[in-house]
C-alpha cells in the first residue's frame, strides 16, 4: 500500500472515529440533560403538590377558625347590632390567644360587601371598603356561603377562611 493510500485510509479512520465520537458524547449528553429535566419535572411536581396541600389545609384551618368564633350567640347578637365595643370584649381574648398559639396575624369583621367593621388586630382602624382586594369577603357576603384560600391583601399574602 502506498503512503499517501496509508494516509487517506488513517485520515478516514480517525475522522470516522472522531465523528463516532462526537455523536456517542452529544447522545450521552441528550440523555443526561433529559434525565436531568425528568428529575426536576418530578421534584417540581411533588413541591407543588405540597405546596397546594399546605394551601388547602392551612385555608380549612382558618375557616374552621372564623366557622367557631362565628358560631358564638353572643358574637351573632354583638355583630347584628353593630356594637363594636361589646364584640371587641368577646373576641379580642380569642385574638390574642390565636395570635400567641396559632400564629394568627389578623381577625376581622366586615359589613357587606367589605366595609371594615372591626379588626382585632387594629381595633381604631376601621369604616374603610376592602372591595377592591378582599375577593373571598365580598362574595361571602354576596353568596351567603363560607369562603378559603390564599388571598393577596395590603400586608402580603395571607390564608384566609371567611364564614358569614
Amino acid at each position: 500500500m502506498s503512503k499517501s493510500i496509508k494516509l487517506r485510509f488513517i485520515a478516514a479512520s480517525l475522522l470516522t472515529a472522531t465523528v463516532f465520537v462526537i455523536a456517542i458524547a452529544t447522545i450521552g449528553m441528550n440523555g443526561k440533560n433529559e434525565l436531568v429535566r425528568y428529575g426536576l419535572e418530578t421534584r417540581l411536581d411533588a413541591v407543588e403538590q405540597a405546596l397546594k396541600g399546605t394551601i388547602q389545609a392551612e385555608s380549612a384551618r382558618a375557616r374552621a377558625l372564623a366557622d367557631s368564633v362565628a358560631a358564638s350567640p353572643d358574637v351573632i347578637t354583638a355583630f347584628a347590632a353593630h356594637d363594636r365595643a361589646k364584640l371587641l370584649a368577646l373576641t379580642e381574648p380569642i385574638f390574642k390567644q390565636l395570635k400567641q398559639s396559632a400564629g394568627a396575624e389578623q381577625m376581622q369583621f366586615h359589613l357587606a360587601p367589605a366595609t371594615s367593621f372591626l379588626r382585632l388586630h387594629m381595633p381604631n382602624k376601621f369604616g374603610d371598603d376592602l372591595a377592591a382586594f378582599r375577593e373571598t369577603v365580598v362574595r361571602t357576603n354576596t353568596d351567603h356561603k363560607s369562603q378559603e384560600g390564599l388571598e393577596k391583601g395590603v400586608a402580603g399574602f395571607g390564608f384566609r377562611g371567611v364564614v358569614p
